[in-house]
């Protein structure tokens, strides 16, 4: 007992083992989000790759829900609990290989606080958990070989080349790090590109290229157009500002301004080699998707999240190196942490029971501001289907877009196939489906949703036409929150 507590570099798997429990005892408290039940939804079908995102998160969900007993979705949450667990432990190795084993813990720890890497980067089902933990691992031996060796064994060149080849599988952002990491070599270590081991394990990382590109080939490029026009090429200052701040928020607010002050003062004096390693790996995909975000009306904030996560090591030594205020910034990120997270169980509880704005009756206002439809708990309206509608209806529901769908299907347990009508399907118009005219139509509709005739004028363009249509109000707790709207439908 007396080595564990000396021994520092033990720490570290009594804090993995602690935020372990906190993910475990939290995560089915946490409703299932439209990305997470719109991945467990397509990944029932086996395809080279998907329409949003490259497939191994596909691929990671359908090996578990055909091969496990892990059926309950909220179940399939546990292999990114674990991607999440790793990234934190190759955090706290890079750390403690570059600095010493405090920054390694700092950075293992600065990772799970982040609101964004606690959630999507090691808990839910999203391409993020995947993602970071390859890009993080052949990060720690890349820079071991870089720094620490003169070539590396051919054995860790192959491991690199997987890795990477299965971050390439699970995000389109472990681009930037493979391309940012032939600069550096262009720029400061020329001669690992003429060796023989890069030559391979490059041979090998590209091999994660292929699923997206020849699925993409089959099918017009459309991944590709999809987010390409994502871009509007006009100007969206308002909205950089705001996608900024909210990646401020992401990171934790008190973790990216430390990053940004380490940028700062070590940009006055001279930076260490390891910090332009750092930098030039991260930097790219920060300016590339905050120039996005100025140029587009249709971009997120956390898609430069894999940046501000490769900085995480820096952050954490700056922590340490500062000799001034350093009690008072611990008590700054308390108080910060304290107060992000509470934020988020706010929210949580709001979406479980609306006690911030009670609604009485289906009439009620609501604020605009009230809309929860990213964590809604689903049962409640797959219980309302299930008592309105028969088995013939059942069978025949679609919505207007993806999400919806991807929500019923996994509510109804994989039982029947909830497709998608309209232009907003995503990778469902890949999906084998029964071709028929006749449709049962779901959409839902929030107390403080203003456009009322939306619907219409969609089911009337898309050529079918209304012979019934109901509206039944369901509720978030005890109040009510919107209307179940019904139409059955049949072409023209």
């Amino acid at each position: 007992m007396k080595s564990f507590i000396y021994d520092r570099e033990k720490w570290i798997f009594f804090i993995l083992f602690l935020f372990l429990l906190i993910k475990i005892s939290i995560f089915q408290f946490i409703p299932l989000l439209n990305d997470e039940a719109y991945a467990l939804t397509i990944s029932r079908e086996l395809s080279l790759s998907y329409f949003d995102h490259p497939p191994l998160t596909m691929w990671i969900l359908h090996f578990f829900s055909e091969y496990t007993s892990l059926q309950n979705p909220m179940f399939l949450r546990f292999p990114f609990i674990c991607f999440g667990m790793l990234t934190s432990y190759f955090l706290f190795l890079i750390g403690k290989l570059f600095y010493s084993t405090n920054v390694g813990i700092i950075s293992a720890v600065l990772y799970f606080l982040s609101p964004f890497f606690f959630f999507s980067g090691g808990l839910l089902i999203v391409p993020d958990g995947p993602l970071n933990f390859f890009v993080v691992s052949s990060l720690y031996l890349v820079s071991k070989i870089v720094f620490f060796k003169k070539d590396g064994h051919l054995i860790e060149w192959l491991f690199i080349g997987v890795l990477i080849a299965l971050g390439f599988l699970s995000k389109y952002q472990a681009y930037f790090f493979g391309l940012s990491l032939i600069v550096y070599f262009i720029f400061f270590k020329k001669e690992i590109l003429i060796s023989k081991k890069f030559f391979i394990s490059f041979t090998i990382a590209t091999m994660g290229l292929l699923p997206v590109f020849i699925w993409n080939f089959n099918n017009d490029f459309s991944s590709f157009l999809f987010h390409q026009e994502r871009s509007s090429f006009s100007f969206h200052p308002d909205r950089f500002f705001v996608l900024f701040l909210v990646q401020l928020f992401l990171m934790l607010p008190s973790s990216a301004i430390l990053i940004l002050l380490s940028f700062y003062y070590r940009q006055k004096n001279e930076l260490r080699k390891e910090e332009y390693f750092f930098y030039i790996l991260a930097l790219p995909p920060i300016v590339f998707f905050n120039l996005v975000n100025f140029f587009s009306g249709n971009s997120f904030a956390h898609w430069s999240m894999i940046g501000w996560m490769l900085l995480i090591p820096v952050c954490a030594n700056f922590i340490v190196s500062v000799n001034l205020f350093k009690w008072q910034i611990y008590f700054f990120k308390g108080i910060n942490v304290t107060a992000v997270f509470c934020l988020i169980f706010v929210i949580l509880v709001q979406s479980k029971t609306g006690f911030l704005t009670k609604q009485k009756d289906s009439n009620s206002p609501l604020p605009k501001w009230d809309n929860t439809k990213e964590i809604l708990d689903w049962s409640n309206i797959v219980e309302i289907l299930k008592n309105n509608l028969n088995e013939r209806e059942l069978e025949n529901l679609v919505t207007l877009n993806w999400y919806y769908s991807g929500q019923l299907n996994t509510g109804f347990s994989f039982k029947y196939h909830v497709g998608v009508i309209g232009n907003n399907d995503h990778h469902f118009r890949y999906l084998k489906t029964n071709e028929t005219d006749y449709h049962v139509l779901v959409d839902i509709k929030l107390l403080n949703d203003i456009n009322d005739n939306f619907v219409d004028e969609k089911i009337d363009q898309l050529g079918y036409k209304t012979l019934i249509e109901s509206s039944i109000p369901f509720s978030r707790g005890k109040f009510v929150y919107g209307n179940v709207k019904i139409y059955k439908i049949e072409r023209k």
